[in-house]
């Protein structure tokens, strides 16, 4: 049980970053942006107790570069990742893959978004970019032009139109983290660093949400191991971050916190200029709920679209893709509480299983696509067993799904394995289907 386990939505999401600036102000302020391969990403505990990931990128092609520096390589540290079966994610890191082509925006040791090449929303903001380039008058180089086309040559991308890529929540507006609560409820508590001023805002925002058609229920407790504090979060541009802990076995959310960046100027009132505290809050509160950023540009009104401005205040009301997500989650409300026996969940039929590569390499990224009915993607996951999985099994998350469409994307060590499909754990499982991943 490793980091084979480290399966994460990156197909449908950009990252989960928190609420930012757009990404023609990414383009106009980051000092270095560049597409490469990410080649490792290995998660530690420091000194702190905190988990944290060194991820080391691999440099194809320099997009813009200010810091006077022309690496081949970066190596930086990033707050949370996996060790074990716990999972950390904070909602203002990026977080990264073994094997992933990205596309980077930061400094030379940290980023401040990360955005995946193989999803329509990453071939999309690569053309942004580059565009965003030549019209501030400091066009990418043709040498730098000529590298990334043969780096997106070599991945398959070069020639691909970006629609081709699947947005797999252009329709329902809905994404997921993966995990959630294992009853539909948590609690939230204030820290003192919270202004007095801000309660009834925050309240309103859990509300929000209380309301939004499930049976799930945020509620205020002094007690709550779960704080919402106000601290400085550095004069980035992130407005402000969820941590959300959980196990990677069961997807069973066990605590988060939410921090406001003292940073900026804050509101209860929409006051132009600052940024509206229940807006922003109810927005980390969806990330709490086990929800984050739908990726395709039709979803942008939503209340979980990644990015808010100053003076905002219509993320306040949840929007159709937000209540999706909650429901999809949580059930409905007015709904039978009563658990339902796992084995009425229904069991995924497939209709298609392949290996998007003629030889399935442990040092080389492998997708694995189904397709079929009964597939849930909110609780869809995959049963690994064999090679170092063993008889026990290791439960792996998908890059992407729909309700007909299953990608798994990763590298996998040398081994046979047989995989099998369920809606959530302990739930039935698919006819398996096998293959075998060499060592070279």
């Amino acid at each position: 049980m490793n980091r084979l386990l480290c399966f994460a939505p990156l197909l449908l999401v950009t990252a989960l970053s928190a609420q930012h600036k757009t990404l023609e102000d990414l383009t106009k302020d980051a000092p270095l942006i560049l597409a490469g391969r990410v080649t490792s990403a290995d998660s530690y505990i420091a000194e702190d107790g905190e988990i944290y990931t060194r991820v080391r990128l691999e440099v194809a092609a320099v997009l813009k570069n200010t810091e006077d520096v022309s690496p081949a390589e970066l190596a930086f540290d990033i707050k949370g990742g996996q060790v074990g079966d716990r999972v950390v994610v904070f909602t203002d890191a990026p977080r990264f893959e073994a094997g992933e082509d990205v596309l980077y925006l930061g400094t030379t040791t940290q980023p401040e978004e990360k955005i995946n090449l193989a999803s329509a929303t990453g071939r999309k903001a690569l053309d942004r970019i580059r565009q965003y380039r030549e019209d501030s008058g400091t066009p990418v180089s043709d040498f730098e032009s000529s590298r990334l086309n043969r780096f997106l040559n070599r991945q398959g991308k070069l020639n691909s139109d970006p629609e081709t890529f699947l947005d797999l929540d252009a329709t329902t507006c809905s994404a997921y983290m993966g995990p959630k609560w294992s009853t539909p409820a948590t609690t939230y508590g204030l820290a003192s660093s919270i202004p007095s001023t801000w309660a009834s805002a925050i309240q309103a925002a859990a509300t929000g949400w209380n309301q939004g058609g499930s049976k799930f229920a945020f509620s205020f407790s002094p007690s709550s191991p779960h704080t919402i504090s106000l601290a400085d979060l550095g004069a980035g541009s992130t407005l402000a971050s969820t941590r959300v802990e959980f196990f990677q076995s069961s997807q069973q959310m066990v605590r988060f916190s939410m921090t406001f960046n003292n940073r900026y100027t804050w509101t209860t009132t929409g006051q132009a200029g600052q940024f509206d505290v229940q807006n922003i809050a109810i927005h980390e509160l969806g990330h709490a709920l086990g929800l984050t950023h739908p990726s395709a540009s039709t979803c942008a009104e939503e209340t979980m679209w990644f990015s808010a401005g100053a003076g905002e205040t219509k993320k306040r009301s949840l929007e159709p893709g937000d209540k999706n997500g909650l429901v999809t989650l949580y059930g409905a409300a007015g709904t039978t509480t009563t658990p339902t026996p796992a084995t009425t969940v229904a069991t995924p039929s497939l209709t298609y299983f392949a290996l998007a590569t003629t030889k399935a390499i442990a040092t080389k990224p492998l997708a694995i696509v189904f397709r079929g009915t009964n597939l849930i993607p909110a609780n869809i996951e995959a049963l690994l067993t064999g090679g170092v999985c063993g008889a026990t099994g290791c439960t792996v998350k998908p890059a992407g799904a729909s309700t007909t469409d299953l990608v798994f994307l990763n590298t996998i060590p040398a081994g046979s394995y047989t995989i099998r499909l369920r809606n959530g754990a302990g739930n039935p499982l698919s006819t398996p289907n096998t293959f075998t991943v060499t060592a070279n």
